[in-house]
């Protein structure tokens, strides 16, 4: 027996963060392997003989095996949504002064940690999904791989019908314990969505806006003198967000922390949640309680499109002011233009009266390979 495991007066071994009963040294090394596609924070038990601290070549991981399969089962519990998110979600985070900024609204890390753990994981998160019915009857049955831009644009979406219906604020969502509680949140939903069907709370003459900009902010990469610009639309009050990401991989921008941008990612594989016979749909797999993905801003790809909600047109009114404010008139170089009245040189707008779109998108699926193709880059000629 070597010092630390009986009575000895060796160092005492570190215990499993999940389990008091696991005696492994370095827990996250032995127990959590990469993760599976099959659901949001699932983690594989893995004994690697290589590079678990507690083995011996050739010998198994010192593990009692009733304390790996505790672990392995909250693990899958927690992955599941059976569990509340553990506290320590925000671990990643540095610890910071600065502020996080989430859709319009300002959280401070060390004040109110929780209240941003709330805020995020309240976010409609689409994934890519598995065993819906086949795309125009004979299509594919699954998203995964070409899907993820759809599934940026949705959430987008979402979060305007959210800002529409329910408002920004009364959006709040917590893992439930139970079906039941998973059924209860969506019936509040639903029922404030019927509550506000019928309200005139708008001018006549006003429709609410769903503002969507496309920028090209950069030839290979992104410019660094719109990085200033683009964050404050993210403190914007109308901020959707933004969706971009890096070649073959769209993201849905949510927020920023100093340089690096908060985002959620569509790229895990589900199965196809339908709803229930009395209309209601279990959705814990529609919020991410993982830890938020984040990357730097001079790491995105500079084809991106900025997402505004202006419900009133007071809310236009304000976010136009914003932008001659915070973005149009700091700037030598900038994002895009705001005019009062159409300009002369331009090409007339005729709105369209129907949906163009007579494709249902099947025929053009033809191999995946060719999704994977890098885009053509641009090249600035001397002339």
């Amino acid at each position: 027996m070597e010092s630390g495991e009986g009575g000895g007066s060796g160092p005492r071994r570190p215990q499993c963060r999940l389990s008091p009963q696991c005696s492994v040294a370095e827990p996250p090394r032995c127990l959590l392997g990469p993760p599976r596609n099959n659901g949001p924070g699932r983690r594989r038990l893995r004994a690697r003989a290589t590079s678990c601290p507690g083995t011996v070549r050739g010998r198994a991981p010192r593990i009692a095996f009733s304390s790996a399969r505790a672990c392995a089962l909250r693990l899958r519990r927690l992955g599941a949504g059976l569990l509340p998110p553990r506290r320590d979600f925000l671990e990643e985070f540095p610890e910071t002064d600065e502020p996080v900024w989430i859709l319009g609204k300002q959280h401070h890390l060390k004040a109110d940690k929780s209240k941003l753990l709330l805020d995020i994981s309240a976010r409609l998160w689409f994934t890519y999904r598995r065993k819906f019915s086949p795309i125009g009857g004979t299509g594919p049955s699954s998203d995964a791989g070409w899907g993820c831009m759809l599934r940026c644009g949705q959430m987008m979406l979402a979060q305007a019908l959210i800002c529409r219906h329910l408002g920004r604020e009364k959006m709040c969502w917590s893992p439930p314990q139970s079906s039941s509680a998973a059924y209860g949140s969506m019936h509040s939903h639903r029922s404030a969505l019927g509550r506000n069907k019928n309200t005139a709370g708008f001018c006549s003459g006003w429709k609410p806006l769903l503002l969507i900009i496309p920028l090209r902010l950069g030839i290979n990469h992104i410019n660094p003198i719109y990085i200033e610009a683009f964050k404050e639309c993210f403190k914007m009050p109308q901020s959707l967000g933004a969706l971009g990401g890096k070649p073959n991989n769209a993201y849905y921008f949510i927020g920023f922390l100093g340089n690096e941008l908060i985002y959620l990612d569509p790229h895990t594989t589900q199965i196809f949640v339908d709803s229930e016979e009395n209309g209601m749909v279990d959705d814990q797999s529609f919020h991410c309680q993982q830890a938020p993905h984040r990357m730097k801003i001079m790491n995105l790809d500079p084809s991106v499109a900025l997402g505004f909600f202006c419900k009133e047109e007071k809310d236009f009114d304000n976010w136009c002011s914003l932008v001659q404010k915070e973005i149009l008139k700091q700037q030598s170089l900038r994002m895009f233009e705001l005019v009062q009245k159409h300009p002369p040189h331009w090409p007339p707008f005729i709105p369209p009266t129907k949906p163009e779109v007579t494709t249902t998108g099947a025929e053009l699926i033809e191999s995946t390979d060719k999704l994977f193709e890098l885009e053509e880059e641009f090249e600035i000629l001397s002339v």
